[in-house]
């Protein structure tokens, strides 16, 4: 990946890695010619959802990205950063900011790291001046791999 599109992909600038013994894995898959494969979710917390479903099935979160944009970013950057990080599997998501979504998002959102909650910050910052969140769209992108 060029370093012009690791500075300008917002899936990449926001990325936080979960598991370092997950992340290891994915090295080798880098190593591998594998298709990463990607769901895409209308909402952030079906995204969760989803992921919690497929816990069960072996899959690890290896990181996430979560951030907001005054435009939808395309799910293509979040696949070179899933494929650059040896990601086996994305989850996906992308939805206009409304108070009702992101009150349904949080209680996911925490629950999805045993370690400690995702920060709301990204929401909670209304300084003045700044675009109202409302006029915002939320991305999220978790990154798995199977154990």
């Amino acid at each position: 990946m060029s370093c012009g599109t690791q500075k300008s992909n917002p899936y990449i600038l926001n990325y936080q890695k979960v598991d370092e013994l997950s992340a290891k894995g994915a090295q080798n898959n880098k190593k591998q010619k594998y298709r990463t494969e990607v769901m895409a979710f209308k909402s952030g917390s079906l995204c969760v959802n989803e992921y919690q479903n497929l816990k069960s099935k072996g899959y690890q979160l290896l990181g996430y990205s979560l951030f907001q944009d005054s435009k939808k970013s395309s799910f293509g950057m979040a696949v070179q950063m899933g494929k650059a990080n040896g990601a086996e599997l994305i989850l996906l998501s992308r939805e206009k900011n409304n108070a009702s979504s992101n009150d349904r998002l949080f209680p996911s959102l925490d629950n999805l790291i045993e370690d400690g909650p995702i920060i709301k910050a990204i929401f909670e910052d209304e300084a003045p001046g700044k675009q109202s969140q409302l006029n915002l769209y939320s991305h999220l992108a978790l990154f798995l791999i199977k154990k």
